[in-house]
């Protein structure tokens, strides 16, 4: 028996008719099962039981055996003071509160369908990446779709939670809270954070007195520590970094950039002068974003490294090889898909505005799909992916539910459990 099973059962309420009694001898009726708690504390919050004669509102909490409220120390826990009603598949050992008063329990031992439990259990054994593959063709459409927009949604608010961070860290500051999104975004995998201290580094009010595109590349390429190799073609770019370092007294500090599995085209070097070219063309990128319509999106991005970077991958190093100095197409989608759409929704979540939430979801849908492993394991199950709305809410599917065999928190899981 696992316990995410007797969440199920308590959630969706697959128990046996009653009438229900506590281990007590006490008569129970279930008048609100409660809300689940995604945060700390008890598992169900919000719940109204009868016991006897009595209403209780209060929390629900659920455990394997009644022994895990002491092996778990919520006797010591203030959170859990509120519980009204512990219910747990065996009481092994019985409950006290911290007063002294028996804690009610409900014992759902014997309370279910056991061909419910068994279907469960085949589906948590299933060894394919997708544990209900073999059923997912003949699953009902209108399932499929309520998971990718319950999906969507759920990449939405991920995505946000980062954006959430940097908004506080900027005390409400929306241009500075772009600025270093914008920065980590660039930075991809590999040189997100780094990206980010670079950004933090060099505020708004530092660099945006700066007319000159080539001043601007050389503060942010100097302070990220890569122009201290002598290199002709750098050579008015260390010029103006050093005037600039002396009148902002910048102090750079050491940053481990990292190069190992990089592609050359998106070393740091190049991300960092990309990120100068960008800064440099837009005065305030919050209101330029916000402006933005969903048919304009692929146009928003699309810019040119100087013609200094023809033969560079990295300052000091020049290469015999001549490099395209376009932004690549798949960089301004990352960007695109990752940064400004979820930017959109954080900002309607933020100030109360409905209308750049919904604008964030056609955002996603203007935009073609993305193609990975993972967007083609559902196509194989004959899932249609029609854009990049669709394939980013695959892409949580899999990561929050199905790689984690969740099953039960996905509707098509509970519809195979129906049997």
């Amino acid at each position: 028996m696992q316990e995410a099973f007797l969440h199920y059962l308590w959630r969706h309420q697959k128990l046996k008719f009653g009438p229900w009694q506590t281990t007590s001898g006490e008569a129970i009726q279930v008048v609100k099962r409660g809300f689940p708690n995604t945060l700390g504390g008890p598992d169900f919050k919000e719940a109204q039981i009868r016991l006897g004669e009595t209403l209780w509102a209060g929390q629900v909490e659920l455990h394997l055996r009644a022994s895990d409220w002491y092996k778990h120390r919520h006797h010591q826990d203030p959170a859990y003071r509120n519980v009204v009603l512990h219910v747990v598949y065996e009481e092994d050992q019985i409950v006290y509160r911290s007063n002294g008063a028996r804690l009610p329990c409900l014992e759902l031992k014997g309370r279910f369908d056991e061909g419910l439990y068994e279907r469960y259990s085949q589906l948590m054994a299933e060894e394919r990446p997708i544990a209900c593959a073999p059923h997912f063709a003949t699953a009902p459409e209108i399932l499929k779709l309520e998971m990718l927009d319950r999906m969507a949604l759920a990449r939405l608010e991920q995505k946000s939670q980062f954006l959430e961070d940097l908004y506080r860290q900027s005390k409400g500051d929306w241009e500075s809270c772009f600025y270093w999104a914008l920065a980590y975004s660039l930075g991809l995998k590999e040189n997100t954070l780094e990206m980010l201290r670079l950004a933090q580094l060099l505020p708004l009010k530092l660099w945006r007195p700066i007319a000159k595109p080539r001043a601007l590349e050389a503060l942010f390429l100097g302070a990220a520590g890569f122009l201290d190799k002598a290199d002709p073609a750098f050579a008015e770019h260390q010029r103006d970094w050093q005037f600039l370092r002396h009148k902002y007294r910048i102090e750079p500090p050491h940053i481990n950039w990292q190069y190992g599995g990089i592609r050359p085209a998106a070393f740091p070097d190049r991300r960092i002068a990309l990120l100068g070219k960008i800064l440099a063309a837009e005065s305030n990128w919050h209101r330029k974003v916000l402006s933005t319509e969903p048919a304009e999106l692929s146009d928003l991005f699309k810019f040119s490294l100087p013609e200094t970077w023809t033969h560079h991958y990295r300052c000091g190093q020049k290469s015999s090889k001549k490099i395209p100095l376009a932004m690549a197409k798949s960089l301004r989608e990352k960007l695109i898909i990752n940064l400004v759409v979820p930017y959109w929704f954080f900002y309607g979540s933020k100030t109360g505005r409905p209308d750049f939430k919904e604008k964030a979801l056609a955002g996603w849908a203007a935009m073609d799909p993305e193609l990975n492993k993972i967007v083609s394991l559902y196509e194989q199950l004959g899932l249609t992916i029609r854009s990049a709305l669709d394939s980013q809410a695959v892409l949580q599917w899999h990561n929050s539910l199905c790689g984690a065999k969740k099953c039960l928190n996905c509707a098509l899981g509970n519809n195979l459990l129906k049997g």
